[in-house]
């Protein structure tokens, strides 16, 4: 791992021994803040050709969006912290086989988006957004951070048939603490990064903890997730499976967190479980 985080967090542990709270609210802003990301999506030159790309506004900024194929059943995939739409492409083809329209897009503050804070919040109005332009979706795929997003638009009034969350980023308090221990911050500083974080989410401050506002959805859903993930654990998953009703767990071994993405029964599993969907309509 690279010395510059802990180089960083060693220059915040000394500014927190002067003013912890200014230091734990600018931590707060960098935690926001999706360092490193992936470029821009780039499709293969076949899928785009077949394409409409439309902008959304969300938050002041504009959100690249892709649909690809036509149909009357669809299904919005929502990628990772750091990521991009086109982290969708090992799956996409199986699931315009299988007759869907997919919908794909480059989160708030990702993709060429300016480099700032964003949050599980500005990534749901994402997908509000979409449904305003282009109808219900039959279903949602999330990664990740993109999981998260998923698992909270859904208490928000966020409609689908099914729900499958890959990896879900689900214990805000878990990923807090990452971060604080990639940066090597002290045991003063830390309770004033989620002090900070916590007044930021005030109103929406039951969702810090997703895997117990799953209690309140009833859509039918599939976790997938590496027991071994060391990037976003799984016993948060579990958690989230055990509360949320018409929810099941499967785990994948050896696939890591970024590889289960690409992982063929993985795919095979998703497309299956949406098309249950589709066949119920």
């Amino acid at each position: 791992m690279s010395p510059v985080p802990k180089i960083v967090g060693g220059a915040f542990n000394l500014a927190g021994l002067v003013a912890p709270q200014k230091a734990g609210q600018i931590l707060a802003s960098i935690f926001l803040t999706p360092i490193p990301r992936m470029p821009a999506s780039e499709w293969p030159a076949e899928l785009l050709a077949e394409s409409n790309t439309t902008i959304i506004e969300v938050a002041g900024h504009s959100v690249q969006t892709w649909k690809f194929g036509d149909s009357k059943h669809k299904v919005v995939f929502c990628h990772g912290w750091g990521g991009c739409g086109a982290n969708s492409l090992a799956i996409l083809p199986k699931l315009l086989d299988a007759g869907f329209e997919v919908h794909a897009f480059d989160g708030p503050a990702h993709g060429d988006g300016k480099r700032r804070p964003t949050n599980l919040l500005e990534f749901g109005e994402v997908l509000t957004k979409l449904v305003a332009q282009h109808g219900r979706f039959d279903a949602a795929i999330g990664h990740s951070f993109g999981g998260g997003a998923i698992a909270l638009a859904l208490g928000l009034g966020f409609d689908v048939d099914r729900a499958v969350l890959i990896a879900p980023m689900i214990d805000s308090k878990e990923a807090t603490d990452y971060f604080n221990d990639m940066l090597g911050l002290s045991e003063r500083l830390r309770p004033h990064v989620h002090e900070a974080l916590h007044q930021r989410f005030a109103d929406n401050i039951d969702a810090w903890d997703l895997a117990n506002w799953s209690k309140r959805h009833t859509t039918p859903a599939r976790i997938f997730h590496d027991p071994n993930d060391h990037r976003v654990p799984y016993d948060a998953a579990v958690r989230t499976a055990e509360n949320w009703e018409n929810c099941t767990i499967t785990p994948v071994a050896d696939v890591g967190h970024h590889k289960i993405l690409k992982d063929p029964a993985v795919i095979d599993d998703i497309i299956d479980f949406v098309a249950t969907a589709t066949s119920q309509r």
